[in-house]
């Protein structure tokens, strides 16, 4: 059954909604105009000044042409092809393509792309053929009319899907693929019973002579043979090729005895356009200078203010981590927060803007937690929009294994999930890693082992993907285990500690800031959360409570305090010595007035300014009473002056 282009029209309240949202989720330049009569060729199309043009932000269009200026992040294809053949035809074409935001005519004819990794030396490339131009790769310094009229009678649509992200390369090489497809269908035209062996030898030949592969030669052809409706003949005509590719013998598309009915220009644009199949490696470029700005040009740029998802606290396209020892509610907390978010409704004191896709990646629970534990949620909310909470539980995949996301196979197949989840959404998801340690064997203490899925996750923030990392604390329980070179890239690492309190049959835990790059200090102050256990959070103040402790640190810290309150101490009292020695005071009055002087702190001081509880204070130092003493040993009287 062959493919046909899909066309959508719009209202005018539409079409204002479609551009907003796009606006919103995407930096597109997009300007308003007035349509300008070409008397010469009886159409709207040529827009005087296309750059100076006022930037949509949400006026009305009334009648009025939208035009989108490619960008540097924003290219699109524009499929000229579709008037030298059937639409049929065409379709077969442009779908070898990923499917995207079209517009133009009936909605097709133009496809937008969000375009990584463009150099710096990309340009808008025409490819000619046959008399006419057939494809255009439009990339910064372009325009075309997005919206509106193009002459007395049609006017230029959107078909609103979601655009596409792609590689630059990729889309290259897709853009070539269209034009060999295309040029041969015109080649052929309506006459597709001609002489199909003369054809071949010479179209053939000049693969052969390009150095083209064997295999995408057949593959061209193949399609070419499926566009042209003669899968009848596909075996023959890859037995051809194959013959030509064997014998090493090759004719031409000049050939007088396999004639091809084009003009000579156009047999020379047919080769060009076979060569340029082979993909020219690029040459490296090395940085010669900086780019630089006065801060008053800088503030000008065209740069886009982060989004909060999650307001005072998560940023779009961001890295995030949230730790904590095993078992003490990481995974809840989160889901928590996920099934708020993907729902736009507060979570805590946090609001979610709006509804936000999740996919889910779980590497640990039992298959049947997600459900039992998402039940409550779903009684309090209600059931989330189709695709807004995509889980993928390792129990389900092959072997009962995902994949280690150190290695590319596991990080391709995570991302693919959230591009099929943009697809059907249209919104850039948030991706949860639930655990590290359970998705990965990576060394926990070798950092360059971890840059391995630092390097995806700075690649997925660079696509404008949010992730959250969970992860277990490590032994000092002061952030994530392992290489302390985890969280440099992250935007918020957040410790979470169970809070145990006698017969509470809550969840208790002490919510803490780690690093929090882009809040104010009173959006970092930690917290409790308690979870009922009945879809609800509530946030209270925090109260002092312990993380593993490590003694000896503890010990020599407060020993440092005891030391300096000693010293100060020492220096207070000098003057009542004087006094004493000069008789002025009695030994009773000395020691009355010294410990009116006395401001040691109490062990509850000790654990405020420590962050360790007074019990535990007073625990560590009655299991070491003798600490003090041994250290004072080691001292010399000048080093104590007393």
């Amino acid at each position: 059954m062959k493919s046909k282009v899909v066309m959508e029209a719009h209202t005018i309240v539409d079409i204002e909604k479609i551009i907003t949202d796009l606006t919103q989720q995407h930096n597109l330049d997009i300007a308003i105009t007035e349509p300008e009569f070409n008397e010469e060729k009886k159409d709207y199309k040529k827009v005087y000044y296309w750059e100076d043009k006022e930037k949509y932000n949400g006026q009305k269009v009334n009648g009025r042409q939208l035009i989108i200026r490619n960008s540097r992040h924003y290219h699109e294809l524009d499929f000229d092809f579709m008037k030298l053949m059937s639409a049929e035809k065409a379709a077969e074409i442009i779908n070898i393509i990923p499917s995207t935001l079209t517009f133009g005519r009936a909605a097709a004819g133009h496809a937008l792309f969000k375009v990584i990794n463009t150099p710096d030396d990309a340009i808008t490339i025409r490819v000619y053929f046959a008399g006419s131009c057939i494809n255009e790769f439009r990339t910064a310094g372009s325009y075309s009319i997005l919206y509106g009229p193009l002459d007395k009678v049609d006017r230029a649509e959107i078909a609103n899907r979601p655009i596409a992200e792609i590689d630059y390369q990729k889309l290259k090489k897709l853009f070539r693929d269209q034009n060999i497809l295309a040029a041969l269908t015109i080649i052929t035209g309506n006459n597709n019973t001609g002489d199909m062996n003369n054809l071949l030898l010479a179209i053939g030949g000049e693969f052969y002579k390009a150095k083209i592969p064997e295999e995408t030669t057949v593959k061209i052809i193949n399609k070419w043979h499926s566009i042209i409706d003669r899968e009848d003949r596909i075996k023959e005509s890859e037995a051809c090729i194959r013959g030509i590719y064997k014998s090493k013998k090759a004719s031409n598309i000049f050939s007088k005895t396999h004639f091809v009915p084009i003009d000579d220009k156009s047999k020379h644009q047919f080769r060009q356009i076979v060569k340029d199949l082979i993909e020219k490696k690029e040459e490296v470029k090395t940085t010669k200078t900086l780019i630089s700005y006065c801060l008053n040009v800088y503030r000008k740029l065209d740069i886009r203010r982060p989004i909060f998802i999650v307001e005072r606290l998560f940023k779009e396209n961001s890295i995030n981590f949230v730790s904590g020892p095993k078992g003490q509610g990481k995974t809840e907390i989160i889901l928590g927060l996920t099934h708020s978010l993907c729902r736009g409704q507060p979570f805590l004191d946090y609001t979610c803007p709006n509804p936000m896709p999740v996919v889910y990646i779980d590497g640990e629970m039992d298959p049947y937690d997600l459900i039992e534990r998402s039940e409550k949620y779903i009684e309090r909310m209600g059931p989330t929009q189709n695709n807004y909470f995509t889980i993928v539980n390792f129990a389900q995949q092959l072997n009962e294994t995902i994949p280690d996301i150190k290695l590319e196979l596991g990080q391709q197949l995570i991302t693919e999930v959230l591009q099929k989840v943009h697809k059907l959404t249209s919104k850039k998801p948030m991706l949860v890693l639930d655990n590290l340690r359970s998705l990965s064997n990576y060394k926990e203490n070798d950092s360059d082992e971890y840059r391995l899925i630092n390097s995806w996750l700075l690649r997925l923030r660079g696509q404008r993907y949010t992730t959250i990392v969970i992860d277990h604390h490590g032994k000092a329980g002061v952030g994530p285990r392992g290489t302390s070179s985890k969280t440099d890239n992250a935007n918020v690492s957040i410790l979470i500690n169970a809070v145990k309190e006698k017969g509470c049959p809550d969840m208790v835990m002490k919510v803490e800031f780690d690093k929090a790059r882009g809040l104010r200090p009173d959006e970092t102050e930690e917290y409790e959360a308690v979870y009922g256990f009945n879809g609800y959070w509530t946030k209270q103040k925090a109260r002092t409570t312990d993380r593993k402790v490590d003694h000896a640190a503890t010990l020599e810290a407060i020993y440092q305090i005891k030391l300096v309150e000693h010293k100060d101490h020492i220096v207070k009292c000098n003057p009542l010595r004087d006094k004493l020695e000069k008789e002025e005071i009695t030994k009773a009055e000395y020691y009355k007035a010294e410990k009116a002087l006395l401001k040691f702190k109490t062990q509850e001081e000790l654990g405020k300014l420590l962050g360790i509880s007074s019990g535990t204070i007073n625990k560590i130092m009655k299991e070491y009473p003798d600490y003090f003493l041994k250290q004072q040993s080691k001292k010399t009287d000048r080093d104590h002056n007393y």
